[in-house]
């Protein structure tokens, strides 16, 4: 068992484990914005990017991975792609857990999408001990997404919830994870190779 632990840990590390990796989540942005698709159609095209915040997540934690693999990280997407995977991975589970807590049924979608973004989490997690940008570019993410919560919670454009009753704990737990992931990725500072301005 630890040996598998250690080759998971070892992921970001290993550049050949970039290319599925890609495809998955290009793949999960498809899915993702052919879910929101009726919402995006609704919405004047200037609210678009603060809509499908898990399609926008895996889309760029995609590009994310090019850059590393290429070697030339871009802090900011590196900032975008490690706080959104981690926030909105987070929020779906939780979401979807206390939509299944007050009762509701488990159905196909729900559990894929529980465990699609228990995985965003997870990667998040895995590429954050090996890159992180600078502590100016996490700044600069993390007010990206209190502006975004802002925009779903006060303005509205937040996705249809399972359980609409919850949705002030909902807008809680999104600010508290927003500050949470921001401050973790904050205090563990920039990775070496990654400018820190």
């Amino acid at each position: 068992m630890r040996r598998v632990l250690n080759h998971i840990l070892t992921i970001p590390e290993n550049p050949r484990w970039y290319i599925p990796l890609i495809v998955v989540n290009l793949g999960g942005a498809l899915y993702g914005f052919s879910w929101y698709a009726q919402q995006l159609a609704a919405s004047p095209p200037v609210l678009w990017p603060v809509i499908p915040d898990s399609p926008l997540a895996v889309l760029s934690f995609g590009i994310m991975l090019l850059s590393l693999r290429a070697r030339r990280p871009w802090p900011l997407l590196l900032a975008y792609g490690l706080i959104s995977s981690a926030k909105y991975g987070l929020w779906t589970v939780f979401v979807i857990g206390q939509h299944f807590f007050v009762g509701r049924v488990y159905d196909f979608e729900n559990v894929h999408l529980m465990l699609s973004h228990g995985g965003m989490f997870v990667q998040a997690l895995l590429f954050a001990r090996y890159w992180r940008p600078g502590r100016v570019y996490v700044l600069l993410g993390g007010a990206w997404f209190l502006f975004n919560d802002f925009m779903d919670y006060v303005v509205g454009t937040h996705p249809t919830l399972p359980s609409p009753e919850l949705l002030p704990y909902v807008a809680a737990f999104s600010v508290v994870t927003t500050v949470a992931v921001t401050v973790g990725l904050f205090m563990a500072g920039p990775s070496r190779g990654v400018p820190d301005d």
